[in-house]
């Protein structure tokens, strides 16, 4: 049996409710388990999943991606998938599905169906093999025209449990060259070489990468491209009723679809379980702060404390070597203790001390 492993980070952690009732609609999944893998800002929102997962797989986990540390494409995907490979390889017994959140479950069986193909397949991988898309360089070295190079097997496939193993490029995906910002390839792109020569080429996944606004028109289930998608992409094609997994809806259209879809031919889907909020921690007491008098407030003071001796903002500037303005600041920040009488101007104390004292 294949193990379901979902990597959820703040970039895609909205659509995990509905990837989660769809998940739910479709279950029970008898002999499968399934492992979240959560960033440690979005836990708690995969503890919620868990919780309405937990009784419809033989084993349901949440395990902290602890080790994602970055975000932003391609670097925060590149480590996520490295975490969920290498923990693959000493707790997955036969192969893993890295299934993203722009996932979703097409037909009752997906995952079944998904496994049975996989397991007669003969190779150690299998998903959607696609063209790979990129540019010709100008030659003043700028992105220039689109071409396709090459292909490569869509990131969200299926992996031998002991994938990170056996690659010597897993570690180096996100290696850049000093004048990079960032990698120049998404992991997919990057391990082609080791993954396509060695892939079954399913067509139980459709990629329909960054597409969004799922509707039926006619009785076909029709989407768009996302803005940032090259014209020459193609990526917005109706679903095909054979696809067990559509990947790339960016909006969580496609699951909502078939959620509305589900509750008018049979009436409501599953509902949700709610966990309780954590409670928060009690406010900090603030405590008042203090005004220490500062050191030449102390001397200020012990001099219009001696006896006999009368002084002004002016003398006491004279005899500091300072000027006036900052006499007259260290009296304003410790007015508990001193004060500039008025007129006169005279400095003086708030209380009488019974003896001077010590700077």
């Amino acid at each position: 049996m294949i193990t379901l492993t979902i990597p959820i980070s703040h970039a895609d952690v909205a659509l995990l409710p509905d990837f989660t009732r769809v998940l739910c609609l479709y279950g029970p999944y008898k002999g499968f388990s399934c492992f979240l893998f959560p960033t440690s800002e979005v836990r708690q929102e995969a503890e919620q999943a868990k919780a309405n997962l937990d009784g419809l797989f033989d084993k349901v986990e949440v395990v902290e991606a602890n080790t994602v540390t970055q975000k932003g494409w391609p670097v925060g995907p590149n480590q996520h998938f490295q975490f969920i490979a290498k923990w693959a390889a000493g707790n997955v017994p036969h192969a893993f599905y890295f299934m993203e959140l722009d996932c979703t479950p097409n037909r009752p069986d997906w995952l079944h169906v998904l496994d049975a193909e996989y397991q007669t397949c003969g190779k150690p991988y299998m998903g959607a093999i696609v063209p790979t898309l990129g540019r010709k360089l100008n030659p003043d070295g700028t992105p220039g025209a689109p071409a396709f190079k090459g292909e490569h097997m869509v990131g969200t496939g299926i992996y031998h449990a002991q994938y990170a193993l056996k690659s010597p490029l897993l570690p180096f995906l996100n290696s850049k060259m000093p004048w990079q910002k960032s990698p120049v390839a998404a992991f997919d792109v990057r391990i082609t070489e080791e993954i396509v020569p060695y892939a079954h080429r399913t067509s139980l996944i459709q990629h329909n990468l960054r597409t969004l606004n799922y509707r039926a028109d006619d009785g076909i289930i029709l989407c768009d491209d996302h803005p940032t998608n090259l014209k020459e992409s193609g990526h917005a094609k109706p679903v095909r009723p054979d696809a067990a997994v559509l990947h790339g809806c960016k909006d969580g259209s496609f699951a909502r679809f078939i959620l509305d879809a589900t509750k008018r031919l049979i009436g409501p889907v599953p509902q949700f379980k709610e966990l309780p909020k954590p409670e928060q921690a009690p406010e900090p007491e603030v405590k008042p702060k203090i005004n220490h008098p500062s050191f030449l407030a102390v001397q200020i003071r012990n001099l219009v404390n001696v006896p006999g001796k009368s002084w002004r903002v002016a003398n006491l500037a004279e005899h500091f070597k300072l000027e006036e303005r900052e006499i007259k600041e260290a009296i304003r920040q410790n007015a508990a203790i001193l004060e500039i009488t008025k007129p006169g101007g005279w400095v003086k104390l708030k209380r009488v001390a019974v003896e001077p004292a010590a700077v």
